[in-house]
C-alpha cells in the first residue's frame, strides 16, 4: 500500500492528468451553466405556456396585476428549479468524469513509462561482469527511446574501457613481470653454481643491470602515461623547437650507431602546456623514428607555428607499414606484428604517451605510412 501512495513519477502524472481535466470541466461546464442561466431569464414565452398550463383558462390574454405576479414568481420557480438540477448534474457528472480521467491517467502514465522501468532494471542488473548487457528498446523515436540509446552508448563505452583496463593491466604485468623472471632466473643460478667466478658475477651482473633499467623505464612511462591521462597539468610557456633539438642529442649515440641520415628544420613553435609531458611527447617520437628504423636509413624532424597552432613532425624511413595497422600503433603494449614482445629498447607505450600528452594539451596526434617507415604529426594550440 505505501508502494502504491508514494509519489512515484507515475502518480504525479495521475494526478497532473486529473487536476487539468478537473480544471478544464470545470470552466465548461460553468460557462454552460451561465449559458443555460441566459437563456432561462430570456425564455418567457416558455414561461407563458406553463402559465396558461397551471391556470387552466386563456390567462396569456389576461392583463391585470395578479397574472404579472403569477408570471413573475413562475419564472423564478421555474429557473431556480432547472438551474439547482443542472448545478448537481453537473458536479456529480465533473466527480465521475474527475475519477476515471485519474484512472485512465495512471493507466496511460504506467503504460508511457514502462521504458523507464526497463531502463531502471537493466540499470541495477549492470555491472563489471556484466557491461555487455544492452537495453535495446523499441519503439516511437521519442525522449525515452533516446535516453536508452544514449544509456546504451554509455554502456558500450564503459565495456570498451573496462576491457582496455583489463588488457593493460595484463599487458603491464607481463611487461614487469618478464624483467623480473630475468633478474631471478639470473641470481638463482648464481646462488646454485659451485664454482661462481667473478666473470660469471659481472655478467650477471650486467644481465640484471639491463632488466632494471628496463623495468624503470617501463615504470617510468607508465607514470608518465597515467599523469596525462588524468590532465595532471602545469602549464607554462614551451618551445617545441628546443624540445626537438633537446631529444636530437639524447639520442645521438643510437643515430651514429644506426648510421642514419638526420634532417632537422626546426624553426620556432610556441605553445603552452606541461613542459615534462611536451618534453616527453618529443622525444618519444625522435625515439621511435631512430630506434624502429633501418641501418643507415634516415629520421626527419621539423617544427612550425602555423594557422595559430604549433606543429612537431617527426618522419623515419623502415619497413612498409599498412594503413590498418596504424590504429594500433597508438594501443598500449602493442608493437608490429606482436602485442606484447619484451625489449630493452621500448616498452610499447612511446606512441601511446604521445598520443595522450596531446589530447591532454588539446592537441592530436596523426599517424601516416607514406609507403616506407612512418611519419607522425603533432599539433598543439599555438602560445
Amino acid at each position: 500500500m505505501r508502494r502504491l501512495l508514494r509519489p512515484t513519477l507515475r502518480l504525479r502524472l495521475a494526478a497532473l492528468y486529473a487536476v487539468a481535466f478537473l480544471i478544464g470541466g470545470g470552466l465548461l461546464l460553468g460557462f454552460s451553466y451561465f449559458v443555460v442561466r441566459d437563456s432561462l431569464l430570456s425564455d418567457a414565452a416558455a414561461t407563458r405556456q406553463a402559465v396558461v398550463h397551471r391556470l387552466g383558462t386563456s390567462g396569456a390574454d389576461r392583463d391585470d396585476r395578479a397574472r404579472d405576479q403569477i408570471i413573475d414568481q413562475t419564472r423564478r420557480e421555474l429557473r431556480v428549479a432547472a438551474l439547482d438540477r443542472l448545478q448537481d448534474a453537473y458536479v456529480l457528472a465533473l466527480a465521475v468524469a474527475t475519477f476515471l480521467s485519474a484512472t485512465l491517467g495512471w493507466l496511460v502514465a504506467g503504460r508511457a513509462l514502462r521504458p523507464l522501468s526497463e531502463i531502471t532494471a537493466t540499470a541495477r542488473r549492470v555491472s563489471q561482469e556484466n557491461l555487455h548487457e544492452r537495453i535495446a528498446l523499441a519503439g516511437p523515436d521519442d525522449e525515452l527511446k533516446e535516453l536508452a540509446d544514449t544509456f546504451d552508448t554509455m554502456l558500450a563505452r564503459l565495456d570498451a574501457a573496462f576491457e582496455s583496463q583489463r588488457s593493460f593491466i595484463a599487458s603491464a604485468s607481463h611487461e614487469l613481470r618478464t624483467p623480473l623472471t630475468i633478474i631471478r632466473t639470473e641470481v638463482d643460478v648464481a646462488l646454485q653454481s659451485r664454482d661462481v667466478t667473478r666473470e660469471k658475477l659481472v655478467a650477471m651482473a650486467e644481465v640484471v643491470r639491463r632488466a632494471s633499467v628496463r623495468s624503470e623505464r617501463l615504470i617510468d612511462a607508465l607514470l608518465t602515461l597515467a599523469r596525462s591521462d588524468r590532465g595532471d597539468l602545469h602549464r607554462s610557456p614551451v618551445d617545441l623547437a628546443d624540445l626537438a633539438r633537446t631529444a636530437l642529442a639524447e639520442i645521438a649515440d643510437e643515430v651514429l650507431a644506426g648510421e642514419l641520415r638526420v634532417e632537422a628544420d626546426l624553426a620556432p613553435a610556441p605553445t603552452v602546456g606541461d613542459g615534462a609531458l611536451l618534453e616527453r611527447l618529443v622525444a618519444n617520437l625522435v625515439q621511435n623514428a631512430v630506434r624502429h628504423n633501418v641501418h643507415g636509413g634516415w629520421v626527419a624532424v621539423s617544427t612550425e607555428a602555423r594557422d595559430g597552432r604549433a606543429a612537431v613532425v617527426v618522419a623515419n624511413g623502415g619497413p612498409a607499414i599498412e594503413p590498418p595497422e596504424l590504429g594500433d600503433l597508438t594501443t598500449p603494449f602493442r608493437r608490429r606484428g606482436a602485442q606484447r614482445t619484451g625489449s630493452v629498447r621500448g616498452s610499447g607505450l612511446g606512441l601511446s604517451i604521445v598520443d595522450s600528452v596531446a589530447h591532454a594539451h588539446g592537441g592530436e596526434l596523426r599517424l601516416a605510412a607514406p609507403g616506407e617507415g612512418l611519419v607522425a604529426t603533432v599539433e598543439l594550440p599555438g602560445a
